[in-house]
Formats: structure tokens, C-alpha cells, sequence
């Protein structure tokens, strides 16, 4: 869903009562940065694919993965996003 110019909310699942994440996409000039990630398993890796797909988003355009503070639904596929787009990683 977009929020605002070249800034797209991107809703994830979670294995547990709060049921949802949110994240944040935005286009920052020749890329993107992802903020926020969600928690690993295969329902929020499936939310992310189905996400950037729809956004049209070659993982290899995601140039930074900014996470706001250090819980497992927020930062919990930092690592997994990373790999996909050798983006960095910032705390």
C-alpha cells in the first residue's frame, strides 16, 4: 500500500496474536530501503517476495535495510534480505 510519494507500507504475517508487521519500502534515488523486515520463517519470506514482486523490485535494488529497534518482528529478516540483495544492514 502506498502511504505517500515513493513510500509503500508493506504488511507482514506473524506466527503469534499481534498477527502483523508493518514495514516500509522507499525509493531513495537509484534504489531502495527497506524498513523494517519481519519475522523469518516462510510466511513473512513469502510476503516479501509477493511485496517486491508487485512493487516490481529486483532484490539487488535494495540498497540499505534500516531497522528501527531490536525485536525478532523487526529485525528478524535482516539477515535473509541481505543475501538476497547484498544491501547493508544499519541498527
Amino acid at each position: 500500500m502506498q502511504v505517500a510519494e515513493d513510500i509503500f507500507q508493506v504488511q507482514l504475517p506473524l506466527p503469534f496474536p499481534l498477527r502483523i508487521v508493518n514495514c516500509y519500502v522507499l525509493c531513495d534515488g537509484d534504489g531502495w530501503t527497506i524498513i523494517d523486515t519481519g519475522i523469518n520463517y516462510p510466511a513473512g519470506r513469502a510476503g516479501w517476495q509477493a511485496a517486491l514482486a508487485e512493487l516490481e523490485i529486483a532484490p539487488k535494488l535494495i540498497r540499505r535495510i534500516i531497522l528501527t529497534h531490536a525485536h525478532p518482528d523487526h529485525y528478524g529478516m535482516a539477515g535473509w534480505l541481505a543475501e538476497q540483495s547484498g544491501a547493508l544492514v544499519q541498527l
